[in-house]
């Protein structure tokens, strides 16, 4: 047993070095969807840096506009998805170009 220092010690160090790693400070992927003609949650607030995926959950297309045209996903079917990263900060209001009455709301925080 008197070996077994060292090896926790080692342990220790590499699980430290790990959660360096996996730090909060790493851009994130964000789920959002789209149901009943609406998208869900709304609004959204993620960190500078981060991407939403859209997937989309209605028997019709869709899409994710900005109001400002600041991003502008493809239009894309049921089960499909579009991913948009956002690297600045700001309050992003957005549309779907097919279903202009379909509105939500980004919130970019600035990167920690």
């Amino acid at each position: 047993m008197a070996g077994l220092g060292p090896l926790l010690r080692t342990a220790a160090a590499f699980a430290i070095l790990l959660m360096g790693a996996c730090s909060a400070d790493e851009p994130a992927t964000v789920n959002l969807m789209i149901e009943n003609f609406k998208f869900v949650p709304d609004p959204i607030t993620i960190r500078a840096g981060d991407s939403i995926i859209w997937t989309n959950g209605d028997p019709v297309g869709h899409n994710a506009q900005a109001s400002d045209n600041s991003f502008k996903t493809p239009l894309f079917f049921s089960d499909d998805s579009a991913t948009v990263r956002f690297d600045t900060a700001g309050t992003f209001p957005y549309f779907c170009g097919a279903h202009p009455e379909m509105v939500g709301t980004v919130i970019v925080e600035p990167a920690s």
